[in-house]
């Protein structure tokens, strides 16, 4: 059994791109938003979680849960994985 980790990345919202020259003015917030699909959607959640646990490192909240209290370390990749799988919740 290997361990795959997934997103959601159905139906998420997204900023709304017109393109330089469109001329069509956003309005108010719900103009500026989409809904879109599929992997270019899950990608960037994991990214953002992924960021998060480097800001957790890089901040020094390890070992202590308190900022600047902790040893600094720099985590290595296999870290990073072992944390996102370690945290990840089974689905069937």
């Amino acid at each position: 059994m290997k361990p795959d980790v997934v997103a959601p990345g159905e139906e998420i919202y997204s900023s709304k791109s017109f393109g330089k020259y469109s001329g069509l003015p956003i309005v108010n917030s719900v103009d500026a938003l989409t809904k879109l699909s599929g992997t270019s959607m899950a990608t960037p959640a994991i990214s953002g979680v992924l960021s998060i646990i480097l800001q957790f490192f890089h901040e020094k909240w390890y070992p202590y849960l308190a900022k600047n209290n902790g040893t600094y370390i720099i985590p290595t990749s296999s870290l990073i994985k072992a944390l996102i799988i370690n945290c990840a919740t089974p689905f069937s």
